[in-house]
């Protein structure tokens, strides 16, 4: 287990550092700054304030731009090296993730994610329980009435879950549901009330999904001899599938929980804007429309870390399930 542990850390790691460089690359390929719309400021003014965060043209660039004709991105690359390496520094030895430049000045990014997470997290956890909730029951009922119209039913219901994308189904949830309840609001959160909706429009595909694969893995296990001789005492189809199938049943729902509740947690982009729920997502969507550097970029790591914790504990987790795998660690 431990061996499992520091390796998946390590692998971790790498990849973080990769994703780090990567969104580093990207948000400066990206023309302007935050700053470039300010027509009210005097000049000298927004030159001091592009030297203080790095925006400013060294007197190298400008050689090589002008003498050896070479464009500005290319140019920048020794400035953007210290970049890489001052950011590096502070994250490592200050925890730092920068400052948030304009759109929401007088804040750090980490005091940013500070404020929005819990949002993002409450929102995440509503919808995979509703995912589970959801999707484990119709999977094992399609798999008890296999090829019937319960099943082929069930299985439509799940696809359509699957292929409606959240930005359809959050409106329509608004619509539908949100302005004819009274006591749900169709924008903001105030209160626990406030969640339902949009965490029902944010698991609707997570539910299809776990659907799909709970039916499958019954499918399997309900073949296995085991169950055939439970079938045979006698036991009650509801005794047989509590303790004897679901535990085998659920372990391709346990492999895919890590990275669903992940990508609910960090992919709620959309429904948070539709809903107007203060989350991480909309952070990151004004961040990346208004050229907040360190917002992406501080945003893209929590995400990639969260993403890496998810999957671990879902690795934890199923070889804790199923013994064959404790016995392959060992060996």
């Amino acid at each position: 287990m431990i061996s499992l542990i520091l390796s998946r850390l390590g692998q971790s790691l790498l990849t973080l550092i990769a994703l780090v460089s990567v969104v580093f690359v990207l948000v400066r390929m990206k023309p302007g700054n935050p700053f470039q719309d300010e027509k009210a400021v005097p000049a000298h003014v927004m030159e001091k304030i592009n030297e203080k965060y790095g925006f400013a043209q060294t007197s190298t660039e400008l050689y090589l731009i002008e003498e050896w004709n070479l464009p500005p991105k290319v140019a920048a690359l020794e400035r953007y090296g210290e970049q890489y390496v001052k950011y590096w520094f502070n994250l490592i030895f200050r925890f730092d993730l920068g400052p948030c430049l304009k759109l929401y000045q007088g804040f750090s990014v980490g005091e940013l994610i500070e404020q929005s997470f819990p949002y993002s997290l409450i929102l995440g956890l509503f919808a995979m329980v509703y995912a589970l909730g959801v999707g484990i029951p119709l999977g094992v009922v399609a798999a008890l009435y296999k090829n019937t119209w319960i099943d082929y039913g069930t299985m439509l219901i799940a696809m359509l879950g699957i292929c409606i994308p959240v930005f359809v189904s959050g409106p329509l949830f608004q619509v539908l549901v949100a302005t004819k309840v009274p006591f749900i609001r169709t924008a903001g959160m105030e209160g626990v009330s406030d969640l339902i909706i949009p965490a029902i429009a944010l698991g609707l595909g997570v539910a299809a999904y776990v659907a799909r694969l709970t039916r499958g893995g019954m499918l399997e296990v309900l073949s296995l001899d085991y169950v055939r001789t439970a079938k045979a005492k006698g036991l009650p189809m509801s005794q047989i599938v509590i303790r004897h199938c679901l535990r085998g049943a659920l372990m391709p729902v346990i492999s895919y929980i890590g990275p669903a509740f992940a990508a609910i947690t960090t992919g709620s982009f959309v429904i948070e804007s539709v809903f107007q729920i203060p989350g991480m997502g909309q952070h990151f969507v004004k961040g990346v429309t208004g050229n907040e550097i360190f917002i992406v970029q501080g945003l893209a790591l929590f995400y990639g870390v969260i993403i890496m914790g998810a999957n671990l504990f879902s690795d934890l987790l199923q070889v804790w399930l199923n013994p064959q795998l404790r016995k392959d660690l060992v060996k």
